[in-house]
């Protein structure tokens, strides 16, 4: 509900503001929204991982997080990939 919101929020903060492992950990924890997923797949796709970033961003999208550009970051994955 409520406080995984606020949870989220505060790891995107962290994530901004150079804290990226500290963001990480809270976006992975059990039960975080699916924008958190989303989150930390764009995480591992500008960290060069794609098979992660694959991973997340179908979690993502499976949870109903995704926007429309998750959904090409995808497609773009499994185009190049192979996922």
């Amino acid at each position: 509900g409520a406080n995984k919101q606020a949870q989220h929020n505060h790891a995107v903060s962290l994530y901004r503001s150079g804290k990226q492992a500290e963001a990480l950990a809270i976006w992975q924890a059990a039960g975080m929204p699916a924008p958190a997923l989303c989150n930390v797949g764009t995480h591992h796709d500008n960290a060069g991982n794609p098979k992660l970033a694959y991973e997340f961003y179908s979690r993502c999208k499976t949870g109903g997080g995704a926007s429309p550009d998750i959904g090409q970051r995808i497609e773009t994955i499994k185009r190049i990939f192979g996922y």
